[in-house]
């Protein structure tokens, strides 16, 4: 019919034959084209039309332009259904889908809930500002839609959290190589107002109806096969699997023990390996090393608790928590006349997810220990995804506190000799890997001499880590390394044995450097 659009036509005619037969009022909204080409919103009313005796011989009605309250409705909508920031579906029509899919999907099968979450989102935020995450966002909105295409339901659950419905998927392989391109879209760098910034994404993956024909359930396996994605280095696609349950719980448990024992400071406790002067043979310092006893666990491993620290970014207050613990205990000493510097670990996420700078002044201002008693030692993940020029700021302004700063595990993660040269550290620390093997093969003695040559060329203090045997402590030696650390020399202690043991070691290296003993060795 000329004018209606669609079926409206129709529409209005059963409208009518319905008045006709029933003798009620009924009304129809359509959408009709006008002469000019534009279509409008008209409501049409129709009633029926009475003989004397009540019986119906026809019908009347009026027609009104309803069009502003459609665009009202439909901006409303829009408002209730929508992200302003994105314009993708919010949480609310997230969930309606997802409703509307499981109906489907009790009578057919294959369909996927895709979780995605950022990685680094929030050092973009902290270092470039809030405006910066939101432009950040609207790009990555845009580089899902693009690989998605048409057929997928996208939205934004909030923050830097989205969701993907797949409806109509013909196998996992398809799920999965969906997912890596979206996941390779979000990794190439990306354009902002105030400069180029690299993310990365995590997705965690439930296949319908197989992990789940309800929504909770279905939202919390994607969920745990998220977690899954991030504990295995994120910037992967993990599906989910019945064991994960157990596994995350676990973790999970963990963590908020973990963070009842910080905030009840309870269960955790320093140990201090100490540091072994070669030259000297007295204790040069210590590592301060976390230890937690669980009240149901007993001693949990820092290789169990670090990463779920880690993850859950509990390693900020974790770090701070031994900062000042250690800051205290050496400046105990140091009162008991027995200054020793203390080295501790400091974790990336501090320096860039919290007030690291002000957090160490704080701590020097509470405890009134001297600077350089105190070494922080970073990792180089530390450059990870930052510019030299962002890092060498933030350590230049470590060391103007005074404090000493050690590179630890070098040759593990991001080396370079370019940062080595450009970055303020005073000490490098050898990981194990490279002093394992050096009594056995040439090779390895050979690697570690250039990396020790190279530390010393810098003026950097060589530490090595990790000796076990009384053959690797002499080869360390003779290539002129500073200090060892390991077990061949002491294993961590609580804070009384540490130092007990590093008198007892003052105590002999001061006899065998007495004239008595030199002579006495002399004429042997």
């Amino acid at each position: 019919m000329a004018g209606y659009v669609g079926e409206d036509g129709r529409r209005v005619l059963d409208a009518q034959a319905a008045v006709l037969r029933t003798g009620e009022v009924k009304s129809v909204d359509i959408k009709y084209m006008r002469g000019d080409g534009l279509i409008c919103d008209l409501v049409v009313t129709n009633k029926a039309t009475t003989n004397a005796k009540g019986k119906v011989i026809g019908f009347h009605g009026t027609i009104q332009d309803i069009s502003e309250r459609k665009r009202a409705e439909e901006q409303l909508e829009k408002l209730a259904y929508h992200d302003p920031l994105t314009g993708l579906a919010n949480r609310a029509l997230f969930h309606r889908e997802l409703n509307d899919v499981l109906a489907q999907k009790r009578k057919k099968t294959d369909a996927a809930l895709l979780l995605l979450d950022l990685d680094r989102f929030k050092e973009v935020n902290d270092s470039l500002g809030h405006g910066a995450g939101d432009e950040l966002l609207g790009r990555v909105a845009h580089r899902i839609s693009r690989a998605l295409g048409n057929r997928h339901f996208l939205s934004r659950l909030g923050g830097d959290e989205f969701a993907m419905i797949l409806k109509d998927h013909a196998s996992v392989a398809e799920v999965e190589s969906l997912a890596a391109q979206v996941v390779a879209a979000i990794a190439d760098p990306i354009s902002l107002s105030s400069g180029e910034v690299t993310v990365g994404a995590s997705i965690g993956i439930a296949l319908i109806p197989k992990d789940g024909t309800e929504a909770s359930d279905l939202l919390r396996h994607a969920d745990l096969a998220l977690y899954q994605a991030k504990e295995q280095g994120r910037g992967r696609a993990v599906f989910f699997e019945s064991t994960m349950s157990t596994v995350v719980q676990h973790k999970i448990a963990l963590a908020r023990d973990l963070r009842q024992a910080v905030q009840q400071n309870s269960g955790l406790e320093v140990h201090y390996q100490p540091q072994a002067d070669l030259a000297l043979g007295t204790v040069a310092g210590f590592e301060a090393l976390l230890r937690w006893n669980h009240p149901v666990r007993g001693n949990v491993p820092p290789g169990e608790f670090i990463p779920i620290a880690e993850s859950s970014q509990l390693i900020c207050d974790l770090g701070l928590w031994i900062l000042r613990e250690s800051a205290q205990q050496a400046k105990r000493w140091l009162d008991a006349g027995e200054p020793r510097e203390v080295a501790v670990n400091v974790s990336a996420a501090q320096i860039w997810h919290s007030d690291f700078i002000g957090d160490v002044m704080r701590v020097l201002d509470e405890t009134e220990l001297p600077p350089h008693l105190l070494c922080l030692e970073l990792t180089e993940s530390l450059m990870a995804d930052h510019a030299v020029g962002r890092v060498r700021k933030v350590l230049t302004e470590l060391k103007q506190l005074g404090v000493t700063l050690a590179l630890d595990d070098f040759g593990t993660d991001y080396s370079s000799l370019g940062y080595l040269t450009q970055l303020p550290f005073d000490k490098l620390k050898i990981d194990r890997i490279f002093v394992d093997g050096i009594a056995d093969t040439a090779r390895a003695r050979k690697l570690l001499e250039g990396i020790i040559a190279l530390g010393r060329g810098l003026g950097m203090t060589i530490v090595a880590e990790g000796a076990e045997k009384p053959a690797e402590v002499e080869i360390l030696r003779a290539l002129r390394c500073d200090q060892v650390q390991g077990f061949v020399y002491a294993r961590p202690m609580v804070a009384s044995d540490a130092i007990a043991f590093a008198r007892a070691q003052d105590r002999i290296a001061a006899v065998a450097a007495s004239p008595v003993i030199q002579a006495k060795a002399a004429v042997a």
